[in-house]
């Protein structure tokens, strides 16, 4: 499998070679399945993740097995104290992260 730092590697290249160079606003769905699907191909499992962020903001991220996630976007949003998130964010799932319930999670890996 692949490491912390080969990984955060990976989702800087998607997010910015999809991005290119415009911020990540209403794009993190785009660049999710993306990822989501090329982590797959490299033998990652992952889930395609929805939910809702401060309980407003409709966001899409990548849930690891773990239980970590992977957020190419982060940087759309400020952390409640203010402090800005970093442009990806990989980690424990933040408290004002939320996922949807019930959702049907496109999951991709070994079953």
């Amino acid at each position: 499998g692949l490491d912390l730092k080969q990984l955060r590697s990976i989702v800087e290249m998607f997010r910015e070679g999809l991005l290119a160079g415009k911020g990540p606003r209403h794009k993190c769905f785009m660049v999710c399945l993306a990822l989501s699907s090329y982590l797959r191909l490299q033998g990652i499992t992952n889930s395609l993740t929805e939910g809702k962020v401060k309980k407003r903001h409709c966001h899409y991220w990548i849930t690891l097995p773990s239980g970590e996630i992977v957020d190419p976007t982060a940087s759309q949003f400020k952390a409640p104290g203010g402090e800005p998130m970093p442009a990806v964010y990989i980690g424990a799932k933040p408290l004002w992260y939320e996922a949807k319930p019930g959702q049907i999670r496109l999951r991709w890996g070994p079953t």
